[in-house]
């Protein structure tokens, strides 16, 4: 007899034991916890045939960069697609199917049937979402979130991903409150935690964030939490403890996070950063970019800084265009890239004016992203600074 998940969705397996550790792999990779992806594979060992538990290791190895699992796990839900008893979960196959082929116009329509037919599937509305952030579309995000919230009111995971989308979208106090009530229900959440932290970066309040995200480490040292932290360290002066993290292995920060990272530090505390740092950040970044169909729009936004601040303008710009592709904006922290050599003046002066005519509330216009405003005030200064030189 098939089962149902908990908030009531079908699912093809007949095993309870099969099905408690999806519930389990699903509910950590949620909430930022460890574990998701053991959990997911107990799942799929105690049922072979249980294809969505298979799609849903495909989604979270995508997410935790994890290539040849979700490679293995997509030919293991082609494999069972015939077991599959719904609708909905033939959907999930052809998601991870669209995909693994790169796909993702396919990909995103999939998931929206899913989505618009079953507003509690929740890993259709997080894997959904992970793409409407990469388009810098969190005004689409949103919407989908306030849908399923409305669906299932006391789900925290429905409460975070709208209260973070509020905050994106330029409703930070609303944004706040939903997440703080979410935290109050669910203290583990890393991703609330994330929310609740972003809320108070930027809204301004530097050390609430600061003392949001420590709380949220404290639990586990997952990457984008200790990122977060050098941040708000970078933010307040403390240079030590941003290096620190900076150097973090365990774990280790993504690349574009430790380019913003050594921005904030030059731009924001007046720390020297040494040439050859940005040119090794450079090198790796074109390596990233032979992947460029999976990278978001902060990646190439990032990595092209990095191109900019190793004078590789070229290559730079390319990823202005890649910015512009995802969001339709031209990239507003990359003028601070821009250092003014000889004879370069004018066309940094240009090219910061064109970055700071883009503003916070023509990105909320357009549904994008309007958070850290000190990146926006940090790059009008550097650019004039640059421009006057």
């Amino acid at each position: 007899m098939a089962l149902s998940d908990r908030l009531g969705l079908a699912v093809s397996t007949s095993s309870s034991e099969a099905l408690t550790a999806y519930e389990q792999g699903m509910d950590l990779a949620l909430r930022w916890r460890s574990g998701a992806m053991d959990a997911l594979h107990a799942a799929v060992v105690s049922e072979p045939h249980f294809t969505l538990a298979h799609c849903t290791k495909a989604y979270v190895g995508l997410r935790m960069g994890q290539v040849d699992t979700a490679l293995e796990a997509h030919q293991q839900a082609l494999a069972q697609q015939d077991s599959v008893q719904t609708e909905r979960e033939h959907l999930h196959v052809q998601t991870i199917d669209a995909l693994a082929r790169n796909d993702r116009a396919t990909a995103h329509t999939c998931l929206e049937q899913i989505v618009g037919q079953h507003p509690t599937d929740r890993i259709a509305l997080w894997q959904l979402n992970q793409m409407h952030i990469a388009q810098g579309n969190y005004r689409g995000g949103l919407a989908l979130a306030r849908r399923s919230l409305e669906a299932c009111p006391h789900e925290p995971v429905f409460q975070t991903m709208t209260g973070f989308f509020l905050e994106q979208s330029g409703y930070n106090e609303e944004g706040l409150t939903l997440s703080l009530r979410s935290l109050a229900t669910d203290p583990t959440s890393l991703y609330t935690y994330h929310a609740v932290g972003h809320a108070y970066q930027s809204r301004g309040d530097y050390r609430q964030a600061l003392s949001t995200f420590e709380r949220a480490a404290s639990l586990e040292r997952y990457p984008h939490i200790l990122w977060h932290l050098a941040e708000m360290h970078a933010i307040l002066g403390y240079d030590r403890f941003t290096r620190d993290y900076w150097a973090s292995t365990s774990p280790a920060l993504p690349l574009f996070e430790r380019i913003e990272l050594m921005w904030r530090l030059e731009i924001i505390c007046h720390t020297p950063v040494d040439t050859a740092m940005w040119q090794e950040l450079a090198t790796q970044g074109e390596r990233l970019l032979q992947q460029a169909n999976y990278l978001t729009i902060w990646m190439h936004h990032w990595i092209g800084l990095a191109l900019a601040r190793a004078g590789r303008w070229d290559k730079a710009q390319q990823q202005l265009a890649a910015e512009g592709y995802f969001s339709g904006s031209l990239s507003r922290t990359a003028a601070s890239a821009w250092p003014c050599g000889p004879g370069d003046c004018p066309g940094a002066a240009a090219f910061a004016r064109q970055s700071l005519a883009f503003t916070v509330p023509q990105r909320a216009r357009l549904g994008l992203s309007t958070d850290r405003p000190d990146c926006l005030a940090a790059t009008g200064l550097s650019s004039a600074r640059a421009a006057c030189r």
